[in-house]
């Protein structure tokens, strides 16, 4: 019985340490949190999605020159569009599509445009793939999911944005 006890401990301490990501930390996030978007810093009510595997952002107004009526042949070329938040502050943003994925969703199927974007949380600016797409019927203009958080930051549902305790 000894030795089992030794070896679940072992284990352990094994996985603590394992999961300690070489000394990274990792923050502390709530389910909704407020980040601020692009040279302009807009200031956003994000909502945290873990089910979503990419960031979604409110985005009108789409326009490619030159564009193709097939959305891949898009890539590598720039999209300008407007975004606004939840308080309908609004800014013009240009980016190269790096993307387009398919999103399944309520309304079924959809091609996006994914674009890379400097999005900043507690002083500390991340650029992150973001996928565009028309939010305005949506409480939360932007969606943050698993690819902002993976290896930056952890959820914890009860957590309050800063501000809002």
């Amino acid at each position: 019985m000894a030795r089992f006890i030794q070896a679940i401990v072992l284990a352990s301490v094994v996985w603590m340490v394992a999961s300690q990501g070489h000394g990274m930390t990792k923050s502390i996030v709530g389910p909704v949190e407020h980040l601020t978007l692009g040279k302009a810093s807009v200031r956003y009510l994000a909502r945290i999605d873990t089910g979503a595997a990419t960031t979604s952002l409110h985005a009108v107004n789409v326009r490619i020159s030159d564009s193709s009526a097939r959305a891949s042949d898009n890539i590598g070329k720039v999209v300008r569009f407007t975004s606004r938040n939840e308080l309908g502050q609004a800014q013009s943003l240009a980016a190269v599509v790096v993307d387009v994925i398919r999103v399944r969703n309520a309304q079924g199927t959809e091609s996006r445009y994914v674009v890379e974007l400097p999005l900043t949380f507690n002083g500390h600016t991340r650029e992150v793939r973001v996928n565009l797409r028309d939010r305005s019927r949506m409480k939360y203009k932007l969606l943050l999911g698993r690819n902002w958080l993976s290896g930056h930051h952890l959820v914890d549902v009860d957590r309050r944005p800063a501000g809002e305790e």
